[in-house]
């Protein structure tokens, strides 16, 4: 029975109970002793209920009648008896027994009334969530609605606080959604396809892995390889394109169409693990019009294709939940998606959970698995589920009424981030999200000052959090300072005040330093000391013209940085590669660079998953191209030592001339074995020798049949 019905099945019990027939009923009974459990003693559930209001899990003075449920609860144990009471609240839920037992019986089944009263008092704790969402929401319409009425959203493009917060509240104003109560369970279940996975050849084991933030937690990229076969995501198409590796005698041997599957995946790309290729992108109901789709009704689409035998792919399963995809990571063969659901607060009805409670495979989110963000005044639920592979099922769910600007994932803890732009200190909320084999636990909920760059802002190190961020002062200053916060989230040492009218445009922990740049007409690379979090220790600070977008270790003693050459106007010069030599922390030097005049954009800058970079290899590859002709493209690999600096191993073109225009030139570069891979998606596949980077051939990839 779910949370509503209980809650209906409840008052209507009482209200039919009356105080003459308790008083009736009880008095028999107020005689006997029982064992109460010890957790629900009067003193016990109020020390529990303030431990959850202490981590900001509940608000009493928001929902007091659940506190005060679960405290009568209580103290309606110790004075009527575990038994008893039970035979109460099944009444109160309708689920009563009116069985009769004897002898040994009655002991067990005491026991049993004890597990089943502590697990509905526990139900009681946790509906707070559901109740504590509901008045967030509600509050904020209420909100909402005066701006509306004193303020022309129109007028929003001022300059003003007010035109500011209008500009802000325009987000959440758009059509209402048509609302439908469909049940989406379209759960699809296949016979995972019994042919010899060898038939497409052997595996080679040394193949590259996509660049990701944290080592061990893959991301999702438009290309990927397994050793075997390359997977090309075609946006033009909506095609997964598969590729058997072969050196020069690379083939197509198989396809996904995704049109049928009525989903956008938004250059998030595919994965592939074990034999499964994963799939995820954003979709709407099938009888939602163009002019209803909004981001509130919004959700998204996640399939799993069996390719052991890359010939044949077969759909294993089909996984959705509410909202617009954010991100997904992928983590010892268990998927976390990350997606962002707007509730339309317009809609809300109390008794209706279904209109402020996020659904995960059609199915709201338990109310142990809702979390409240302290003091979040907005719509915006941010919701992660994880699946595992292996199972093909769904392991946890969380939903956490809270914005999510950045989100950052160690090898441990998911980190969610969110600027508060309407407080006066710009207060960065953070939450800390334990997880290990999918399960996941709400650990810890903190604050700092300012906003983030991007993850790479963010490192967990020995148990701390040590992060560097961009903020306002109290005289409106912009700044920039670095923050160390121990595992509740509490800060224990900072930096702050560093380059005025500046921001953080990238930055690396690496170990005890940590290195970040700041832009406004020059490149300070910042290095400080964060062996002592209680005392972080500025070493060194270079400026340099430009600035570094993305930096990567290279080795022990060189740190590199791409970005963008600038002159003193800010006019951008071309692409810059950097070396900086950290083998002294405390005197960082730019030891070479090369500045591309030819190019002002490298995908990188934006999108670290786009750099190949093998440092044992010395190998770097990327795609860069000019602003005024963005269908053409090129794709750059480097190398560097340190006599020579950086040299040049191999500049081609990703699309040929006579198919400018259809499209955006995108590439990626991929080795197996000895072979290195440029893809040209939806172009061509062009193969190089790794070592000497000499060309062996182009496989023309627009019109190639499959072959089996």
């Amino acid at each position: 029975m779910n949370h509503e019905n209980k809650r209906n099945n409840g008052h209507k019990q009482r209200d039919n109970f009356g105080e003459n027939n308790w008083n009736e009923e009880l008095e028999p009974i107020f005689q006997e002793k029982v064992d109460v459990p010890e957790s629900l003693l009067p003193e016990n559930v109020e020390k529990r209920l303030q431990e959850l209001e202490n981590k900001g899990e509940i608000n009493r003075k928001k929902t007091p009648s659940y506190a005060k449920y679960a405290a009568m609860a209580a103290t309606l144990l110790l004075v009527i008896g575990v038994g008893t009471s039970l035979a109460i609240f099944g009444n109160f839920y309708g689920e009563r027994k009116d069985e009769t037992y004897e002898g040994s019986q009655v002991e067990t089944e005491h026991a049993n009334m004890r597990e089943e009263t502590v697990e509905a008092a526990n139900e009681e704790l946790a509906a707070v969530h559901y109740q504590e969402a509901y008045e967030v929401l509600k509050t904020y319409q209420s909100e909402r609605e005066i701006y509306e009425k004193d303020y022309v959203i129109e007028d929003a493009e001022s300059d003003s606080l007010w035109g500011t917060v209008k500009n802000k509240l325009r987000d959440f104003v758009g059509g209402t959604p048509k609302y439908t109560d469909m049940s989406m369970d379209e759960t699809a279940e296949m016979e995972v396809n019994e042919s010899d996975a060898s038939s497409a050849g052997d595996t080679v084991s040394d193949y590259s892995q996509t660049n990701v933030r944290t080592q061990g937690v893959d991301e999702a990229d438009i290309v990927k390889t397994d050793g075997n076969c390359i997977y090309e995501y075609d946006s033009n198409t909506e095609y997964i394109n598969i590729y058997k590796a072969a050196g020069e005698k690379t083939k197509k041997i198989g396809e996904i169409n995704l049109n049928s599957y009525e989903m956008e995946i938004n250059q998030e790309g595919i994965y592939i693990q074990d034999g499964i290729l994963v799939v995820t992108g954003g979709s709407y109901p099938d009888d939602v019009s163009d002019t209803y789709k909004t981001r509130e009704n919004e959700y998204i689409r996640t399939l799993l294709f069996d390719v052991t035998n890359p010939k044949e792919p077969q759909l294993l399963h089909k996984f959705f939940q509410d909202g617009a995809l954010y991100s997904t990571r992928l983590e010892a063969g268990v998927l976390y998606l990350i997606s962002q659901r707007y509730m339309d607060t317009k809609r809300l009805e109390e008794e209706r959970e279904e209109t402020y409670i996020p659904k995960v495979q059609g199915k709201l989110v338990p109310e142990e698995d809702v979390i409240v963000q302290k003091n979040y005044n907005g719509c915006q639920y941010t919701i992660i589920s994880s699946i595992s592979l292996k199972k093909q099922e769904y392991v946890d769910r969380k939903a956490v009424l809270g914005g999510t600007e950045n989100l950052y994932m160690s090898s441990q803890n998911i980190y969610l981030a969110d600027t508060d732009y309407y407080a006066s200190s710009d207060s960065l909320q953070l939450m800390r999200i334990s997880y290990k084999k999918g399960k996941m636990k709400k650990e810890a909920q903190g604050t700092a000052k300012g906003y983030f760059n991007d993850d790479y802002s963010m490192d967990e190190y020995n148990g701390y959090l040590r992060m560097v961020t961009t903020y306002y002062n109290d005289l409106g200053e912009q700044r920039n300072g670095l923050f160390i916060l121990d595992e509740d989230l509490k800060q224990v040492g900072c930096l702050k005040n560093l380059a005025k009218n500046e921001e953080i445009y990238s930055a690396r922990f690496l170990g005890d330093t940590a290195y970040f740049v700041t832009y406004r007409n020059t490149d300070p690379l910042f290095a400080v000391d964060v062996s002592n979090p209680e005392k972080p220790k500025m070493l060194s600070y270079l400026k340099i013209p430009g600035f570094s977008s993305y930096l990567h270790p290279y080795s022990k003693d060189l740190l590199l940085g791409i970005g963008l050459e600038t002159d003193e106007y800010s006019d951008i010069l071309g692409v810059k590669l950097s070396m900086f030599d950290i083998s002294d922390p405390g005197d960082v030097k730019e030891v070479d660079k090369v500045v591309l005049r030819e190019y002002d954009y490298a995908e990188v800058i934006e999108n670290p998953n786009a750099l190949f970079i093998d440092t044992e290899k010395n190998r770097i590859g990327f795609q860069v191209r000019d602003e005024e002709d963005a269908c053409m493209g090129d794709y750059l690999v480097y190398s560097y030592n340190e006599k020579t600096g950086f040299v040049e191993e191999l500049q081609y073109s990703l699309m040929e001339p006579e198919t400018a225009g259809y499209g955006i030139a995108k590439g990626r570069g991929v080795y197996i074995g000895d072979t290195f891979y440029v893809v040209s998606i939806g172009q061509q596949i062009a193969m190089f020798d790794l070592q000497t980077l000499e060309k062996k051939k182009v496989y023309d990839t627009r019109n190639a049949k499959i072959e089996k």
